[in-house]
């Protein structure tokens, strides 16, 4: 029965020897798991009918594969399992039409545990065309903890019809056959199982679920809608379907995450899966698109430049890195027209449905941060207290000291959690005594400014540093800087 090709696919081009015929299949497996946790592996194969030979019988031209499977126990290297199935293409009488890309997907029971796994595929018209693969598989779905299914990337995904080829659980899952997005890909699509709620969740709960798209450095990307949060009724087989849209995702190294968490919001289990994006278009210019237009939105009737150019420049806190590169060499050569793109163009990325509710709700925050954090010199949202409000909302507790006689005025502003990271936490100081611009001094938030000596950089009168592996001042009277830190 033909069934669900995955998307943990290997497309390979394999060669049995130097003077063999070249032939080609795509090959995927994958371990799953019944409700009673019971591993299956799932193998689905195509033939690539460019590389077979196509051998004329009684009803017409057909092509013939032998396709083998070998599990070797990891530990022990016992062969424990093989498997043997036969693929014929139907026949014509005229060979063109007989030549097609044929296949089937299996399905196997396998006892739990680590696995070589070897395949050979053979062209029985041709013995010298044979090719062969060795992976590793693991096969673990223990009862005392909730598991998932690796995250299958597919092309797209629809209800079922009749005869469909990639039919599963009543939708068609047609596979993606790697992690690479080129712009003219619009959407990422995916699936997977979540195995074993029952045994956590009483009847009635809800299963919940967050999938996301991060940057390499396994942060969510700013004020993106790349979130999305189901909630699931416990099953002991749960089928997630979803997919994001990536038009404007700018080139780079990205995770796909799929996060389980109770009601209480613990997390109970996650997987991320890498993939790559090409979006030159965006990375150049972040404006051409011809999908979205302008004309009749709320970026078309503000047609002062001046203004226009100070709104995008106070989006910059929440700007992913190629945005604020962007913002940062671009803005001030920008025509109006242009201007009005890329500001309408950030805020439908991320609120596709209301941009310019979007807008003004980031708006309201910059004039908030205007008023607290600005001074005659410099706006709010330029200074570094504004920036990191606006990029990380506000701070959980805020510790302020600021008539110490042997410190510098300074503020330790204190999250519970920013993006994963837990109880982070960002030192401000001003030098000058007047004006109320505070400096980002020391963080301990990854890819922010680290200052191991950060203490010693707020004594008041300190102008050399001698000994670059002191970190702290002796301890002084009245000095409440680890107080402040440690005890937000």
């Amino acid at each position: 029965m033909k069934k669900y090709l995955s998307t943990t696919l290997l497309f390979f081009f394999l060669f049995s020897s130097l003077q063999s015929q070249n032939l080609k299949a795509i090959l995927d497996y994958q371990v799953f798991c019944l409700e009673d946790l019971q591993p299956y592996l799932e193998i689905t194969m195509i033939a690539k009918e460019e590389s077979l030979t196509y051998v004329e019988k009684e009803a017409g031209f057909m092509a013939e594969v032998v396709f083998h499977v070998f599990l070797q126990d990891k530990n022990t290297k016992a062969y424990v399992d093989t498997f043997a199935y036969y693929l014929f293409s139907n026949p014509d009488k005229e060979l063109e039409k007989a030549r097609y890309d044929f296949g089937d997907t299996y399905r196997e029971i396998i006892a739990p545990g680590d696995y070589i796994i070897h395949f050979s595929i053979k062209d029985l018209n041709n013995p010298e065309a044979t090719t062969t693969l060795t992976d590793l598989i693991s096969a673990h779905y223990p009862a005392d903890q909730i598991s998932v299914s690796e995250v299958n990337l597919l092309s797209s995904f629809s209800q079922a019809e009749p005869g469909d080829f990639f039919e599963k659980y009543g939708y068609n899952l047609v596979p993606k056959y790697n992690n690479f997005y080129p712009k003219e890909i619009d959407y990422i699509h995916f699936f997977m199982e979540i195995y074993n709620a029952t045994a956590f969740f009483s009847k009635g709960e809800k299963v919940k679920v967050k999938t996301s798209i991060k940057n390499s450095t396994n942060k969510l990307l700013n004020l993106n809608p790349l979130v999305h949060n189901f909630e699931y009724d416990v099953e002991p087989v749960i089928i997630l379907l979803d997919k994001f849209d990536i038009r404007f995702l700018p080139s780079g190294n990205y995770s796909l995450g799929v996060e389980i968490y109770d009601a209480n919001e613990n997390l109970k289990t996650s997987t991320f899966y890498a993939f790559q994006r090409s979006n030159p278009s965006i990375d150049s210019i972040f404006l051409k698109s011809p999908e979205i237009s302008i004309e009749n939105t709320f970026a078309e009737d503000i047609t002062d430049e001046k203004l226009l150019r100070e709104y995008i420049s106070c989006m910059y806190p929440v700007g992913d890195p190629f945005e604020r590169k962007f913002i940062r060499n671009n803005v001030d050569e920008m025509t109006l027209v242009d201007l009005q793109k890329y500001f309408y163009n950030f805020w439908y990325k991320r609120f596709p449905e209301n941009p310019e509710y979007g807008w003004l709700a980031y708006y309201e925050k910059v004039k908030h941060v205007n008023k607290e954090f600005g001074s005659k010199l410099i706006q709010g949202h330029r200074t570094d207290r504004g920036r990191v409000f606006l990029q990380y909302g506000a701070p959980n507790s805020i510790r302020e000291s600021v008539y110490s006689p042997a410190t510098f005025p300074y503020q330790i502003w204190h999250y519970y959690n920013i993006g994963g990271e837990l109880n982070v936490r960002f030192v401000f100081y001003t030098a000058d005594f007047v004006s109320n611009d505070y400096r980002l001094l020391h963080s301990n938030k990854r890819d922010e400014i680290h200052e191991p000596a950060w203490q010693i950089l707020l004594l008041k009168g300190y102008n050399t540093r001698d000994d670059f592996d002191l970190t702290k001042p002796d301890d002084f009277y009245g000095n409440d800087m680890d107080e402040n830190w440690n005890n937000p």
